[in-house]
């Protein structure tokens, strides 16, 4: 191969360590180092003294070239680079002034060396002998070297210098057979595709995709999941399935509500694949709806009261909702020309219906729900999840973490998430008891405690910052019966893994997967003496780290996560072509029309084959585990006259919290940020309104004139600050409020018209707001009021008007 390219054994050599090292990185711009001798003349041959320089050679792998095209790209990098070696490093360096990292070296991190000359031949003095001793070196200058000799005979040998901070020994030599595999392969094949070129041996390549996804298990396939929960009415009829503060439900009592609603259903014409909206605050009556819906046949759309009118509008036109199940007091927010059954008002009429299991019209393979998440195109997308998914996802739940008849899972996740499916679904299905946390207590510790204590709660789903309130707010001694904290959503932190443990005793479980596989793939139950994990995948899913070109990287190598096995969801609502985008074909099962999705993850496999996150590939950040796609913001923001260009992103400062923060670029004239923040609120749930708002004359760009989100300044804190027009609160009430502001916030001042999302507020906080604001006066103000009007002034005009109201009454 180097014969016919005209290059050298060290061209090639680097050639192929660039490509290992794409493999692990998962990256296509590799820049190396390389030392160079120094003594280009003649003269300077025989010169004692020190002449060696660093040279930098860069390569692009992009466009999936051959070994040969690459090699000809590596020998016109490495000539030039020889053209200028005299340039000192140190000087390259000044010039581009990088950011500077004492852990790294600037511009390289890794070297390849090739010495061509023994260190024997060089010392021949008379009357001395030489004897040849390796120094075993104990420091690294770089992260990763391979350093190699040429012999005699033209083989090479030599040894791999690795920090041990970053690597281990087993992980180097993998890397040592992932090298010397792929110098083998590309000598076979020097005009094949490097996307055709696996580095893997058949061994790795086993363990990988068919030892570490080796999870089928049996469930009940051949039914849908309202037929299981059903099932529990005539095994435990009198025993609880929801319980709602005083108000309990059993089994049969739930299942012939459902059946009464469902009957209603049909005779408004629902029935399979139609998709029907919940608008319900979280009572009985949702659960109700939620499984009638499914008795339908039907499959159920979950609306969040706290949403605003643009987004309710947007989501029932896109599923065409032919009904919507709400209640009196939420009805009003709904468009004018949607189809409402009011679930409390209509009760009468629909107790009429007859109390029996409607005939079964859903099949395994209809829908059971469908859930927007954010989208990047700048609306959200609809999620479309099967009875099937649904069933094989809750049954490699139960298969992992078994609950018995008769136990109690807390239900504090909005039905707007994923999550709440199985919080429902899955303890009804096994005859256990789903205990409901009232709106926005969920955010109550206090509250929560209390009902652990008094339910002896064995499960409970936190994100991890919610979670992290959980564990410094809620007795030990209420938790005797929890057995399973499960977090997901957002990156675990390994702080509150040790904080846990410290104080409970049950186990802490990370959870990870996408709403489009039925919530969760993989799991990891956490240790504090070990690294925050994503873990291994459930019963009957399958867990892949692939490259750009689907191929399966090797252990410790970072690609992409894709999830595959049979609770991958059908797709997205009437999006045919990112469909096909995010759920391509699987080619490693047997299974005719597998499908995998792509996460958008990256990750790696440890040696033991559990999965560990990276971070992303794209802009997509969790924000207190709401997924937040930053085009969407954006989209909305560009719609504004005045905003030419915008970014969003998730900044983060220790002293306050994590926020979006929005950067614009002002068109003809400088946009009024009161506009902006009015506009969010009008399109976006108040999870993901930006905090604060940034100008900037232009957006800093990547080479490839995309925006380049690092380079985006931090806001100043002052951007969180309470607004100059500062008004000290002029009576009891207003002072009560503003110390619970201050406590909340974590801020010294407060005034009565500031803005509680502008000076450091966000959606949970609110809602500890309203929990506060209750038990300092007995009265609970509506957190729809609060987003409406965030300020002090109009919390006090909310109370009164309640107080008011109760003196009428």
């Amino acid at each position: 191969v180097t014969t016919q390219a005209r290059a050298s054994l060290f061209m090639a050599l680097t050639a192929t360590f660039q490509i290992m090292l794409s493999r692990y990185t998962g990256q296509n711009d590799i820049a190396i180092g390389t030392p160079t001798a120094g003594r280009t003349h003649t003269e300077t041959e025989n010169l004692i003294g020190l002449f060696v320089n660093s040279l930098v050679l860069r390569t692009d792998l992009t466009g999936d070239p051959t070994f040969t095209d690459l090699l000809h790209q590596v020998k016109n990098t490495a000539l030039a680079a020889y053209d200028h070696q005299d340039l000192p490093f140190e000087r390259i360096v000044e010039e581009l002034a990088p950011q500077r990292d004492l852990t790294r070296n600037p511009l390289f991190q890794t070297m390849l060396v090739l010495q061509t000359t023994s260190a024997r031949k060089i010392w021949t003095l008379p009357g001395v002998e030489v004897q040849h001793v390796p120094l075993q070196a104990t420091d690294s200058q770089v992260d990763l070297t391979i350093d190699l000799t040429l012999q005699e005979d033209h083989s090479a040998k030599g040894f791999i210098h690795f920090s041990s901070d970053l690597f281990d020994k087993s992980t180097i030599e993998r890397m040592a057979g992932h090298y010397l595999t792929l110098l083998q392969r590309l000598a076979d094949h020097p005009a094949t595709p490097l996307s055709q070129i696996s580095m893997l041996t058949e061994a790795e390549r086993r363990q990988v995709l068919v030892e570490w996804n080796d999870t089928a298990g049996p469930f009940p396939a051949d039914q849908t999941i309202h037929q299981l929960v059903a099932a529990q009415a005539t095994t435990r009829p009198d025993e609880p399935a929801v319980i709602h503060g005083d108000q309990i439900l059993t089994h049969a009592q739930l299942n012939t509500r459902a059946n009464q609603l469902a009957h209603h259903l049909r005779s408004q014409g629902i029935g399979p694949e139609d998709l029907v909206g919940v608008f319900l605050d979280r009572t009985p009556d949702l659960i109700v709806a939620l499984l009638a819906i499914l008795k339908a046949g039907a499959a159920y759309v979950p609306l969040d009261p706290e949403y605003p009118a643009e987004r309710l509008a947007y989501m029932l036109h896109d599923t065409a909702a032919p009904l919507v199940i709400t209640q009196h007091d939420l009805a009003a927010q709904l468009p004018h020309s949607t189809a409402a059954l009011l679930i409390d008002t209509h009760w009468p009429q629909i107790a009429t219906h007859p109390s029996t299991d409607p005939p079964l019209l859903a099949t395994p393979h209809d829908l059971a729900y469908v859930i927007y998440t954010s989208g990047s195109t700048g609306r959200p997308k609809g999620v479309m999840i099967e009875h099937q998914g649904v069933v094989s996802y809750m049954a490699g739940m139960q298969d992992a973490f078994p609950i018995h008849p008769g136990e109690s899972f807390l239900q504090a996740t909005p039905v707007t998430f994923d999550v709440s499916a199985y919080e429902i679904l899955w303890p009804l299905w096994q005859g256990g008891t789903v205990v409901l946390v009232p709106g926005a207590s969920r955010l109550d510790m206090a509250h929560v405690g209390s009902l652990m204590r008094r339910h002896r709660i064995v499960g409970l789903h936190f994100v991890p910052s919610l979670m992290d309130m959980f564990v410094a707010q809620v007795d030990p001694a209420d938790c005797t019966g929890l057995r399973y904290a499960f977090c997901s959503g957002e990156a675990l932190p390994e702080v509150l893994v040790r904080r846990f443990a410290d104080r409970f005793d049950g186990d802490l479980i990370n959870l990870y997967g996408a709403t489009e596989v039925s919530v969760d793939t993989t799991y990891w139950r956490a240790s504090p003496d070990s690294p925050v994990l994503a873990g291994r995948p459930m019963r009957n899913q399958t867990v892949y780290v692939l490259d750009g070109s689907l191929r399966p990287v090797p252990v410790g190598a970072v690609g992409e996560v894709y999830l595959g096995g049979r609770s991958v969801g059908r797709g997205y609502l009437r999006r045919p072509g990112l469909t096909a985008e995010r759920f391509p074909a699987d080619p490693f099962t047997g299974d005719p029309g597998a499908r995998m999705y792509k996460t958008g993850d990256l990750g790696r496999f440890t040696a033991g084959g559990e999965l560990d996150l990276l971070g992303r590939i794209d802009s997509q950040v969790k924000l207190r585990g709401v997924r937040v796609e930053p085009g969407e913001i954006e989209a909305v923001l560009l719609s504004h006259r005045d905003v030419a260009a915008c970014a969003v992103v998730a900044w983060e400062d220790g002293a306050r919290d994590k926020h979006l923060v929005a950067y614009c670029v002002p068109a003809a004239r400088e946009p009024d940020v009161a506009e902006l923040r009015a506009l969010c609120r009008e399109e976006l749930p108040p999870a993901v309104v930006p905090a604060v708002f940034m100008m900037l004359p232009a957006l800093p760009l990547s080479p490839n004139s995309k925006v380049d989100r690092k380079r985006l300044p931090a806001p100043d804190v002052a951007d969180l600050a309470p607004s100059a027009a500062h008004v000290a609160p002029r009576d009891e009430i207003e002072q009560a409020l503003a110390e619970v502001w201050a406590d909340l916030l974590g801020v010294d001042r407060v005034g009565v018209h500031d803005n509680f999302f502008e000076v450091g507020g966000h959606s949970l906080r609110a809602v500890q707001l309203v929990n506060q604001v209750e038990r300092l006066t007995g009265i609970r103000i509506s957190l729809r009021g609060l987003f409406l009007s965030p300020s002090i002034a109009g919390i006090k005009s909310q109370l009164l008007e309640l107080i008011d109201a109760q003196g009428e009454e």
